[in-house]
């Protein structure tokens, strides 16, 4: 019994249910089988159509969220730099660059939303200390949420630690925050919580993915509307959303959800309409930070002290930029627009080239093949790959390749001179 394809006697392909029962003799042995068969076909093609228009409902929905999200990015930056080059510019810019700053971090922090529900997008790993996340997270709500919503936590000061990303923790909290807020129109409570627990052999009847052990419990509540059965069935879909056309993008749980699956973690819900929703978070506790004091390093910036460093990149405004951050260190600066000119600069000047920062997506020769003729040249050469699509495939890939250092773009200036520091004390030339 099931779906099966099977062929008519015109030889056309048909989609059927098919169902077969024995019938048997009075001795019970097996005389035959009745067979019944419906055909699906039409049923399929139907399903088909409505998930074709589902998944242009959500591209409708995506683009809509983004480009409202992405256009108050956008705005104070344009708006800055306009200002600033003008003869009404303030005598003191820094207020005007700080807000500028925060915006091209808020448009990068809105990427990566899109790239991690998608999962393998790989943040920085490293201890964090929850009660430090949910104090963070406190203050940007305070600026955020609603006067009329009311903002509790409870958790111990010295409470879990996790191994993971503090802007992915930081982004959890704040998406869920923002739902709860969403669902509270007219005001409420907003409660994050966070305790050390232990799951027993049980732990399989809490989410089927539960795994005994100590984990962090992280719980977002709110005392809303609520979610009907519906709903809930559908809210950790990505694009999908409660919200109206524009307002939200329908990735804000699926990221969540991805982010909490890439550390291991599960997540529970539970909801009543008219008395508000739950969400509960378990993520794997690491050993408190203290274990990882003596492993802990930090990297000082040093100068470039006449260390050249060849640039490739398809896009001038990086390579501008990057070149400029680099010579005012004190680095000599070659840069190349692609990877055939990049191999040919290489070629005529190995001897001076220190180290290459090289872009993975370019036209042409792509940074891959780029980075394989470089090694022909010089097997000893150190490469610092760059990609704005972090991913753990493309990141193993490279490293596997011989890269020095994986850099994830968008970066700062402090980020790239700290990771050429790194790669040319670790890897002296």
């Amino acid at each position: 019994s099931g779906e099966v394809t099977m062929n008519t006697r015109s030889g056309k392909r048909v989609i059927v249910d098919h169902r077969r029962t024995a019938i048997r003799r009075h001795s019970g042995a097996i005389k035959g089988y009745l067979c019944v068969d419906i055909d699906l076909t039409i049923r399929k093609k139907q399903e088909q159509y409505s998930h074709r228009s589902q998944r242009l409902e959500s591209i409708g929905t995506l683009a809509s969220g983004i480009a409202h999200d992405l256009n108050n990015v956008l705005t104070p930056i344009l708006m800055g730099a306009n200002l600033l080059s003008s003869d009404r510019a303030p005598t003191n810019p820094q207020p005007l660059l700080n807000t500028m700053v925060a915006s091209a971090q808020r448009g990068a922090a809105l990427i990566q939303k899109l790239l991690s529900f998608a999962g393998g997008v790989r943040g920085d790993q490293a201890p964090v200390r929850i009660s430090q996340i949910i104090r963070e997270t406190r203050g940007l709500l305070e600026h955020t949420l609603l006067k009329s919503v009311e903002i509790q936590t409870k958790v111990a000061e010295n409470g879990s630690v996790v191994l993971g990303d503090s802007t992915e923790l930081v982004q959890i909290l704040m998406n869920l925050s923002i739902n709860a807020c969403d669902a509270m129109p007219d005001g409420g409570v907003l409660t994050i919580e966070a305790e050390s627990i232990v799951l027993n052999g049980n732990a399989s009847q809490i989410h089927p993915h539960a795994e005994p052990g100590a984990y962090l419990l992280l719980s977002v509540s709110d005392t809303g509307m609520g979610m009907s059965h519906e709903v809930l069935d559908r809210i950790f879909t990505p694009f999908y959303t409660t919200k109206e056309i524009g307002k939200g993008t329908g990735l804000g749980l699926a990221t969540v959800q991805g982010i909490v699956k890439s550390y291991g973690g599960f997540i529970t819900v539970y909801s009543e309409v008219g008395r508000g929703s739950k969400f509960s978070i378990y993520l794997p506790a690491a050993p408190d930070l203290e274990a990882f004091a003596s492993s802990a390093s930090t990297t000082t910036i040093e100068s470039g002290r006449g260390y050249c460093i060849l640039l490739v990149d398809d896009e001038e405004a990086i390579l501008s930029m990057s070149g400029s951050v680099l010579e005012a260190a004190g680095y000599r600066v070659l840069m190349a627009s692609d990877g055939m000119s990049a191999i040919s600069k290489y070629r005529e000047y190995h001897h001076q080239v220190s180290a290459v920062l090289l872009d993975m997506m370019m036209p042409g020769l792509s940074g891959l093949q780029t980075m394989d003729a470089l090694f022909e040249i010089n097997p000893q050469i150190k490469i610092i790959s760059c990609s704005g699509l972090r991913t753990v495939k493309r990141e193993t890939e490279v490293m596997e390749r011989g890269a020095a250092a994986f850099l994830s773009k968008p970066y700062t200036d402090s980020q790239l001179l700290e990771t050429l520091t790194q790669t040319l004390t670790t890897h002296p030339r």
